[in-house]
């Protein structure tokens, strides 16, 4: 499965749309692909704000894992793991799947909270 996409770079905020978001219901799992055009890798960060948990690669190198319930939001998108031209992002969902696919300037790291090291006085 194959998302086109128009150029874009992370400062535009690009939305992808994955082949499931016309509201069908998925059948079975599927590693969906979207793609998008870089003119010049940067570092960019990676959103998948209506997903619940799973994995993203970028051009087949493991980003990470993301989780609805956070901490972070984004997923960090060094620049030598993008290419100028084409580039693709694929997720396996493991819950409920989204639709959308930000590439973001900054990171979201979740909101700020004070844990207990945080909170403690260090000096």
């Amino acid at each position: 499965m194959a998302c086109s996409s128009t150029s874009a770079t992370p400062s535009t905020g690009p939305k992808r749309r994955f082949p499931w978001a016309n509201g069908q219901k998925r059948t079975s799992w599927a590693l969906p692909e979207a793609a998008f055009t870089a003119q010049e890798p940067a570092d960019t960060y990676i959103a998948l704000p209506e997903s619940t948990k799973g994995f993203v690669w970028l051009n087949g190198f493991l980003l990470g894992r993301y989780w609805k319930k956070g901490p972070q939001v984004t997923l960090y998108a060094p620049a030598p793991l993008l290419r100028s031209g084409r580039n693709s992002i694929r997720v396996l969902e493991l819950g409920d799947p989204g639709a959308v696919i930000e590439l973001r300037e900054k990171p979201d790291l979740g909101p700020e909270q004070a844990g207990p090291i945080g909170a403690a006085d260090l000096t």
